[in-house]
């Protein structure tokens, strides 16, 4: 069961000394003078037998810390402070005031936990204590969260209408009822460990501090929090997220940014119910689609319409500037100038309509415009499976026709270097195997070139092949038969 204290609770735990927890060991009823880490002189205090004291008659007895002038030897020096006057207030407790440097001066330094200067206390509820500590079960106080605070209560059972017995204090700062006549059963009205409630004892928990919005909380017959009176305070537009209801509200997004979704630079904004991010803001981040120059963050989009990459590119020239992240900067006919392109191991690490294909000058493998079919080229309909560019009409040979150079070819490719004759082809990805007419898409570069492949003319017999000095053979580079010179 998650306890409703708002941090831990302990007993104290005996430990060495240390002289600037002087004051803290006087309050538990030992006191010692402390010299270079050793203890001189000692002397307990027997709480459970009250002494007498007068506050102002010079003798230092029961209770007080010191009397007047006597203040047992100790000075600020001993009590943890680096200088000042040590005294005697007139309840006869130590005054901290004049001392300077160290616990008590107002400022939380080294180790401490808090310091609230003058207004130290031991004695005072959720004060920070004169050993510059916060506030803790076992200190003796009863602070915010506790019904009790030492084992020796001295009340009885009957103060809480449990009959006869002692009520005693548990490790959690709750009423120990185990020697009370009715104590110990869910359903007696007091809120005992483990119990996180009992009737109208919800000990101090609150729909607020629960973090539960507001409403009322009740205890359920098992002695268990009932938080259905609950209700989140989920109002839209006052730029706070209530958790599980709404993702972002107003200006506060909860650290997200377009970055973070992928979507490049730009300002996130929120939806109008809270319920959504909204991205009109972001720019989209290099290599991203594009269908215009706004939505880039380079504000540089090559579309579908105008350069054939599929669904558009957010490019960004590299001839002066150096590339983003892991990009390469490369010259790339088409475009006219040098531009940044996504480095890749493989065509999953592209979007669809890419390869990763090696087109680098020192043989990077990029994320590199390759449409398929139409499905790739959402803007124009339409794929030019000879060039792998949407929306341009395939124009000279097709695959397997003789040729001297590219410009004899609808794919520009007449590079397979076969002599005494060679024939137009076109790229493939190798791990697709999709190339037009039922060419037959063949790795010549044994995989050194990413997914690069290269579009054979495929052939049953001599007589499906462009010339004659051309032969129908078993493809050593795959599956079927390609004619080969």
């Amino acid at each position: 069961m998650k306890h409703w204290a708002t941090r831990p609770r302990h007993w104290a735990r005996p430990r060495a000394p240390r002289p600037a927890e002087w004051v803290e060991l006087w309050l538990r009823g030992a006191c010692a003078l402390v010299v270079g880490g050793l203890v001189a002189v000692s002397c307990t205090v027997d709480f459970s037998k009250p002494v007498d004291s007068v506050c102002g008659d010079g003798v230092v007895e029961g209770a007080e810390q010191c009397d007047g002038e006597q203040l047992a030897g100790l000075t600020c020096q001993l009590v943890g402070f680096e200088e000042g006057t040590l005294s005697c207030s007139s309840d006869c407790r130590l005054s901290l005031g004049e001392c300077i440097g160290g616990c008590g001066n107002g400022a939380v330094e080294g180790a401490e936990e808090c310091d609230n200067g003058d207004d130290n206390s031991d004695t005072q509820p959720d004060a920070c204590r004169l050993s510059c500590r916060l506030p803790v079960c076992g200190d003796g106080v009863v602070d915010t969260g506790e019904y009790c605070d030492r084992p020796d209560t001295a009340l009885g059972c009957d103060s809480l209408a449990l009959g006869a017995g002692e009520l005693g204090c548990d490790t959690a700062c709750l009423w120990d009822t185990a020697d009370c006549e009715l104590g110990g059963a869910c359903g007696n009205a007091v809120r005992e460990a483990p119990e996180q409630c009992d009737g109208t004892d919800l000990g101090f928990a609150t729909c607020e501090n629960l973090n539960l919005g507001v409403g009322s909380l009740s205890c359920s017959q098992d002695c268990l929090l009932d938080t259905a009176g609950c209700t989140l305070n989920s109002e839209c537009g006052d730029g706070v997220i209530v958790i599980g209801i709404e993702l972002c509200d107003g200006s506060e997004l909860g650290g997200q940014t377009c970055l973070g979704l992928g979507l490049g630079e730009g300002t996130l904004g929120c939806s109008e119910d809270c319920q959504d991010y909204d991205t009109a803001g972001c720019r989209r981040a290099d290599g991203e689609p594009c269908t215009m120059a706004s939505q880039c963050g380079s504000l540089w989009c090559g579309t579908e319409a105008n350069l054939g990459w599929p669904q558009g590119h957010c490019l960004r020239g590299c001839d002066q500037v150096s590339c983003p992240g892991t990009s390469v900067c490369v010259e790339v006919a088409e475009v006219g100038e040098p531009v940044c392109l996504r480095s890749c191991a493989s065509s999953g690490d592209c979007r669809p309509g890419y390869a990763c294909f090696d087109r680098g000058a020192t043989g990077e493998t990029l994320c590199w415009p390759h449409c398929e079919t139409a499905l790739d080229c959402q803007e124009t309909g339409f794929c030019n499976r000879w060039i792998n560019r949407c929306g341009i009409t395939p124009a000279g040979e097709m695959n397997g026709i003789v040729c001297t150079d590219g410009s004899d070819c609808a794919s520009g490719q007449c590079d397979l270097g076969w002599t005494p004759v060679t024939y137009c082809t076109s790229l493939c990805n190798v791990t697709t195997g999709i190339c037009p007419n039922d060419d037959i898409c063949s790795d010549l570069a044994s995989g050194t070139q990413g997914d690069l492949g290269h579009c054979l003319d495929a052939c049953v017999n001599n007589n499906d092949c462009s010339a004659a000095q051309l032969t129908c053979i078993a493809n050593p580079w795959g599956a079927g038969e390609i004619c080969h010179p």
